[in-house]
């Protein structure tokens, strides 16, 4: 944590019993993939939301939204032979794209409101066996972060920055290029 600047928000929760739930947030690129490592190696819980969401995107329900929005575009190529939607696998190049183009922002929102749906039916946050007292949630600061914090009753904020060279750098490292890291920073 020597190169990042950490500030924490806390508010008390009264849950007996159960590990408290900590949220990590940050912009993209400000670190919070390296503290959610740092805490990993220490044995603590970590969700890491980009990594579940993912996984809700293989869902016929979430395929059939993005088809329903973005139309063919939204997915990679297929044979022939695989005409169902719900058989392709989506673009995520595409989808990154468009969360970031403002002209595709009402479309971006309804997919958010039916990723969260899912997301908030399929994952329980809290039920982890742990012997620690916090579990973490990464999650990037996106629009949707008041909902998710309602819903999980969030106990603890903690968001991450680092300063705009750092971030730009660590946008390069993971192969993003200047034009895509200038739309992001």
């Amino acid at each position: 944590l020597q190169r990042h600047r950490v500030f924490i928000i806390f508010y008390t929760n009264l849950r007996n019993n159960m590990a408290k739930l900590v949220l990590l947030t940050g912009l993209i690129g400000s670190g919070k993939s390296t503290v959610a490592t740092m805490l990993r190696e220490k044995g603590y819980v970590v969700h890491d939301t980009d990594s579940m969401t993912k996984k809700l995107y293989d869902q016929y329900c979430i395929k059939a939204v993005v088809s329903d929005l973005f139309g063919p575009r939204a997915f990679k190529e297929w044979p022939e032979e695989i005409p169902e939607f719900y058989m392709r696998n989506i673009d995520f190049n595409f989808i990154k794209d468009a969360f970031f183009d403002k002209g595709y922002r009402n479309e971006a929102l309804k997919l958010t409101t039916a990723l969260m749906q899912q997301f908030y039916s399929q994952y329980d946050l809290h039920n982890v066996k742990t012997d620690k007292e916090f579990i973490f949630v990464e999650a990037a600061q996106v629009y949707y972060l008041p909902s998710f914090i309602m819903h999980y009753d969030i106990d603890t904020f903690v968001t991450v920055e680092c300063n705009e060279t750092e971030r730009y750098n660590r946008l390069l490292e993971r192969g993003l290029a200047n034009y895509e890291i200038k739309k992001r920073l």
